[in-house]
């Protein structure tokens, strides 16, 4: 049986920037098959799951489909669990796990997004241990990757 399992990474509504462009904002949910190093001891049970997410590089590019922004990023995991031994130690595994996603923009809305794009935001909106045995954990995270632009002043402000 799974014990309450503390996750923590989520993003707190406070942390998201004034000057986000709903309209190109894109969710999406990560899946993440973590394989604890054969040097580590099995679980026994997952106290807490850490995330973090961050964007390494982004950029503009021109395709059949339209203009769209192209994200590379770096999620962190950190595992914390009890291991299934007589010492019932705690132990950690941290993980690094590349991704890239991408968002169409709409070639109307600005003349130039190479330009306009200054910065992506991630967030973590939530983080789900599906399940795990002795040697792997199941975690799925649901993101949101938002452009920011300049000077937009932002019309999504989290009350």
């Amino acid at each position: 049986m799974q014990n309450e399992i503390l996750t923590y990474g989520i993003t707190e509504l406070e942390r998201y920037p004034a000057c986000i462009c709903r309209l190109h904002c894109k969710e999406i949910v990560s899946n993440d098959l973590l394989y604890i190093p054969s040097q580590k001891p099995d679980i026994e049970c997952i106290e807490s799951v850490h995330v973090h997410v961050c964007v390494k590089n982004f950029k503009i590019i021109k395709t059949i489909m339209g203009t769209k922004l192209v994200i590379e990023g770096i999620k962190k995991h950190k595992v914390m669990y009890t291991a299934d031994n007589c010492e019932q130690s705690v132990h950690s595994a941290h993980f690094e796990r590349g991704f890239c996603e991408f968002i169409l923009l709409d070639n109307n809305y600005y003349s130039s997004y190479s330009q306009c794009v200054r910065d992506v935001f991630i967030g973590v909106e939530d983080i789900i241990v599906h399940n795990y045995n002795c040697r792997i954990v199941d975690i799925s995270t649901i993101l949101i990757i938002c452009p920011i632009l300049a000077g937009y002043s932002g019309d999504l402000k989290y009350q």
